[in-house]
Parts: C-alpha cells; sequence; structure tokens
C-alpha cells in the first residue's frame, strides 16, 4: 500500500512514519489520502534492478567473457594441444581438452606481456615469461 500527501507518494512505511511524527509535534500539518494501488515507480525501478542484475550474474558465468587473447600449442608428436587463454592483464589460464588445467591466481600485468610455451615431454609443459624469472611455471598434462 502507498501512501500519497496531496498528489505526492511515500513508498515506504518509514516515510510515513517520520511525517507522522512531525505532524504530532505539530511542525507540519498534512492530510494523508491512503490508495490501493502499488507504488508503479518502485514497482518499475524494481524489476530493472532484478533484471540487471540477472545479466550480469549470467554473463560473469561465460567462461570466454574473460579471456581476451587466445593461443593454441600443439606437442612435438602433434598428439596433445593445450589451449592458453589470457585475459586482459595478460593472466594465462591453460586448457587440454576444454578442461582448465592451470589457472594464474596473481595479480595482473600492466602492461600486454607474452606468455611461452615450451613441451617438456608429452605429458609436461613450461609456461613462462621471459622478462620476470619468478613466472615460470611447469604444468603436467593429465592423460585421456
Amino acid at each position: 500500500m502507498a501512501f500519497s500527501i496531496d498528489n505526492a507518494t511515500i513508498p515506504c512505511y518509514n516515510c510515513f512514519k517520520i511525517i507522522q511524527d512531525l505532524e504530532e509535534t505539530n511542525i507540519m500539518k498534512v492530510n494523508f489520502h491512503f490508495s490501493d494501488t502499488p507504488n508503479t515507480a518502485c514497482f518499475i525501478k524494481f524489476l530493472i534492478l532484478f533484471f540487471t542484475g540477472a545479466v550480469i550474474t549470467s554473463l560473469t558465468g561465460c567462461n570466454d567473457v574473460k579471456y581476451e587473447k587466445e593461443y593454441e600449442y600443439e606437442s612435438p608428436s602433434g598428439e596433445k594441444t593445450v589451449t592458453v587463454k589470457v585475459d586482459y592483464v595478460s593472466r594465462p589460464d591453460v586448457f587440454y581438452n576444454d578442461e582448465c588445467i592451470f589457472e594464474y591466481n596473481r595479480p595482473g600485468f600492466t602492461g600486454t606481456e607474452y606468455w611461452k610455451v615450451e613441451w617438456i615431454s608429452e605429458n609436461e609443459i613450461r609456461l613462462y615469461l621471459d622478462a620476470y624469472k619468478e613466472e615460470d611455471y611447469s604444468i603436467n598434462i593429465p592423460n585421456e
């Protein structure tokens, strides 16, 4: 139920209570008219916020939304392929058969960095950056 004060609408009980208290202290005299129609403006705002939240939530669930670039690397025998997907701050995630086998959980970089992949064996790769010695990872590739 919404309350109206001389053609103005009060959408909640707290607003009504504040105005009622002002009237009781003789600071302000107001005529209240009760309406059974819901406050349409508040309902529309609620729907807009709800659908905006639903869209944002559904977009964050998509894996490909967060990646900016994608690189594929084939093993020396040609039997296996890994995909390195990099986000907008050059953080890599490594995929094998569309399954994430390595996730970079550190802060990103301010500039564009190009990760390199070196095949150590059919079941292991090295992911590294030349510019940063501490950014050197050995990643095992699972058997199928």
